[in-house]
């Protein structure tokens, strides 16, 4: 079987984290997605803008979808258990069978960016992507201004590799760099202080 294949044939597995569930995502989502993609807040770092309609929501979702099923992508809705709400979605993208590489994509509501839900699900999503499906490298995409998400990378293991200069344009049109940053499926499995919050949440 190509490892293309194997990649959609894994999309509708279920991750179980202590505090999560990431589940394939699927139109119940929906309503929870248009609910915190219409925040403002969770655009301070992005160069696109918050939802007008619920019409605008679906055809963000009809975009994720196309690439789950057209361009060798995973994703998974993030369930939060205590609340029962869909908090985010998380992934990767684009994978590339002869590098065996992909990129890696989250996104959490601003009202659940606290108390390590992101690294949570984030670390979960590339032990499953490195240990199960067998990636070797996940890289990501950043901007230089989102302080929050690079320290998330740090934790997960991710290496700054180099500076996208004017990579993205802001809705004023003022152009700012990202940066690229990459962690490798031993880098991932090596990183002890990751391990230890992650098995921390257990107890």
């Amino acid at each position: 079987m190509q490892r293309t294949e194997y990649l959609q044939q894994l999309s509708a597995t279920t991750l179980e984290t202590p505090r999560l569930l990431l589940k394939a995502l699927d139109h119940s989502a929906l309503p929870d997605m248009f609910e915190y993609g219409s925040m403002p807040e969770f655009y301070t770092n992005l160069d696109s803008k918050p939802f007008q309609t619920y019409a605008d929501a679906e055809y963000y979702f009809d975009r994720l979808m196309d690439l789950v099923e057209n361009y060798n992508s995973l994703y998974w809705a993030i369930w939060h258990k205590k609340d029962q709400k869909v908090i985010g979605t998380g992934g990767i993208r684009h994978y590339n069978a002869e590098k065996n590489e992909a990129e890696g994509t989250l996104g959490i509501s601003p009202l659940y960016q606290k108390e390590g839900l992101a690294v949570e699900s984030f670390g979960f999503i590339h032990d499953h992507c490195f240990n199960e499906i067998g990636v070797d490298e996940i890289y990501g995409i950043v901007s230089s201004e989102h302080a929050k998400s690079i320290k998330m990378l740090d934790r997960i293991g991710y290496v700054k590799k180099h500076t996208l200069q004017n990579h993205f344009t802001k809705l004023d049109g003022r152009k700012y760099d990202a940066y690229n940053y990459v962690v490798t499926r031993n880098d991932f499995n090596n990183n002890h202080a990751l391990k230890k919050f992650l098995s921390g949440l257990n107890s």
